[in-house]
């Protein structure tokens, strides 16, 4: 194999996909190469932070399940788990599987949470800096749908639905959310209209609301640790 086919197209936020495969060559060898081990563990924290679901292949041992598990792979495919089957006998294999047991010394799947909330308090700071003009406005904030595809809104509609979305927490983690947009967006209509004390008395909302939302989301974080 050359060495530009180990090199992965990593272009992932312009793909038109909720998912993103991890080919075999890459994860057959993850153990014992360290270079596989950084790009997949590279493309899993990327999907992740997209909020993308991100597929395994070649999985074929329980070291392979452990190891893709903690680095927070959401779905693994190989033959560990079957090799190819008739469609008729998949219901039998259904009813027969049995999770891989996870070792006593197992951790739980890398935190990306930590970064996205750096990015996303970094990105209030700005917006309301920018009330005051000391910087430009921060982009995904008031534009139409901001709410889904800024910093914390990729997660909290991808990897955040799944851990948290049956909570009755999330809902409301979803709504505060929400309301920073709609508040920031407010600020700007009076920043625009040359309403200065309008607009800094909506970033202190923002920035109280903001206070709120991360004390909830912190902790629901915080009770799904320690109920697993």
């Amino acid at each position: 194999m050359s060495e530009n086919a180990h090199t992965p197209d990593l272009t992932i936020a312009r793909l038109p996909a909720d998912s993103i495969k991890i080919d075999q060559s890459f994860v057959r060898d993850v153990i014992d190469d360290p270079k596989d081990l950084a790009i997949v563990t590279a493309v899993i924290t990327a999907s992740r932070m997209l909020g993308m679901n991100v597929i395994a292949e070649g999985v074929e041992t329980a070291d392979h399940v452990d190891l893709l598990v903690k680095t927070g792979c959401n779905h693994l495919q190989g033959y560990f788990f079957s090799k190819p089957i008739p469609a008729e006998d998949v219901p039998a294999w259904v009813a027969h599987f049995r999770p891989a047991p996870r070792t006593k010394d197992s951790l739980h799947p890398l935190n990306i949470l930590s970064p996205i909330l750096e990015g996303h308090i970094l990105r209030v700071q700005k917006f309301i800096g920018a009330l005051r003009q000391e910087n430009p406005f921060p982009a995904h904030v008031i534009e139409k749908d901001a709410e889904e595809y800024c910093h914390l809104g990729l997660w909290l509609r991808g990897e955040g639905k799944q851990r948290f979305g049956a909570t009755p927490q999330f809902m409301r983690l979803l709504t505060r959310h929400e309301r920073l947009h709609q508040v920031a967006r407010v600020a700007k209509l009076h920043f625009d209209a040359g309403d200065a004390d309008g607009a800094m008395e909506q970033g202190k909302l923002l920035d109280m609301e903001n206070g709120l939302l991360l004390a909830e989301l912190l902790a629901m974080a915080g009770e799904s640790r320690d109920n697993i």
